[in-house]
């Protein structure tokens, strides 16, 4: 009951990862869940970002201000973006529901270059692994250690869209 989702795509991470964890909070591409989970979905940006900084949780919704999860939801409440993505993940964080990931992607996101919401290929890797994952045998609470990975990841590209800022500045 505890799990909102599934997903079948992760952030191309160099560290080693586990073959499957969990993480708070629900993500948008390559993923299922269940009606029960969806039935949690809060429709309201406003509502969820006033319940996110009531309880103090910016920080960690953000992975500890390395990722702009709170910024895009101002955005959507702005009317500047119309992503149901974003108020997926603070509905299921929110509830402190979990997804469940793969330790390597198991898709192929081709949206980031033709698709609705087409942008930045940052994250764009393609499925290339069909060995099986052994799902199972590891506790439903989320993975310190991977969030902090993905902290990681995250501040890594902020400096690198920094400097690519400062270099489009200069030229």
């Amino acid at each position: 009951p505890r799990v909102a989702s599934i997903h079948g795509y992760v952030y191309p991470i160099k560290e080693a990862l586990p073959e499957t964890f969990f993480l708070r909070g629900a993500d948008c591409w390559g993923w299922a869940t269940w009606k029960r989970a969806w039935d949690i979905f809060e429709p309201d940006g406003k509502k969820l970002l006033a319940e996110l900084e009531a309880k103090k949780l910016i920080d960690v919704f953000d992975f500890g201000n390395t990722r702009g999860f709170s910024a895009m939801l101002k955005r959507q409440i702005a009317g500047e973006n119309d992503s149901w993505a974003i108020r997926w993940h603070a509905s299921a964080f929110l509830a402190d529901k979990l997804t469940l990931y793969p330790g390597r992607t198991l898709v192929d996101n081709i949206g980031q270059a033709d698709g609705t919401h087409k942008g930045s290929v940052l994250f764009r890797h393609a499925f290339n692994d069909h060995q099986p994952i052994k799902v199972g045998g590891i506790p439903v609470e989320e993975n310190r250690e991977t969030w902090s990975a993905f902290a990681r990841f995250f501040k890594s590209l902020n400096l690198k869209d920094k400097m690519l800022k400062r270099l489009r500045k200069l030229i």
